[in-house]
């Protein structure tokens, strides 16, 4: 899952368990910026829930797009099969 913030005005959060959270950010030639958080597990990264995010960042004009990953848990603590 993510949410798009298309001028940046809205606040955007995202929560997660064993997945990785993800922030990010793009500015806009007129100087605004476009933000977005995604939900990144392994199928929605298989997806391409990331590379979504992204290309509907750029489709709203974001260029130069930076990410924060978040904390998630490790694979020594949490079994996936």
């Amino acid at each position: 899952d993510a949410m798009v913030s298309l001028d940046g005005s809205a606040p955007l959060a995202v929560m997660v368990a064993d997945c990785v959270p993800v922030v990010l950010i793009g500015q806009r030639p007129d100087g605004g910026v476009v933000t977005a958080v995604a939900h990144a597990g392994r199928k929605g990264l298989l997806d391409g829930v990331l590379a979504n995010t992204v290309e509907r960042m750029r489709s709203a004009g974001a260029a130069g797009v930076t990410a924060w990953i978040g904390p998630a848990v490790c694979g020594q603590c949490y079994e996936v099969p």
